[in-house]
């Protein structure tokens, strides 16, 4: 969408102050207040850990037998087309192995 390109442009704090309020991706819960956007990976929703607003952020996804780890390269962060980079693999259970 062209406000999103547009808003790529604004300082990571101009976007928190933007999106902080009037967030798709807030879930509150027992007085306490999450985030599900991709790219945060202790879904609290404040300034630092946001994955929407910042330059260089790192995600961690599971599926049932697949990890996707997804970054944002800070070198062309305002491009977004160019910006995104995810490597899958699968899951290895080497536990049992390893333990004994």
């Amino acid at each position: 969408p062209i406000s999103f390109i547009k808003m790529a442009n604004a300082s990571s704090h101009l976007q928190w102050l933007l999106v902080r309020k009037h967030n798709s991706f807030i879930v509150k819960r027992d007085g306490i207040t999450f985030s599900r956007e991709n790219n945060n990976l202790s879904n609290r929703h404040n300034f630092k850990s946001n994955g929407l607003v910042h330059a260089k952020t790192v995600g961690v996804q599971a599926g049932d037998n697949t990890v996707t780890i997804s970054s944002r390269k800070n070198r062309g962060a305002r491009k977004i087309a160019r910006a995104s980079v995810s490597v899958t693999s699968r899951r290895v259970n080497n536990f049992p192995r390893m333990a004994k």
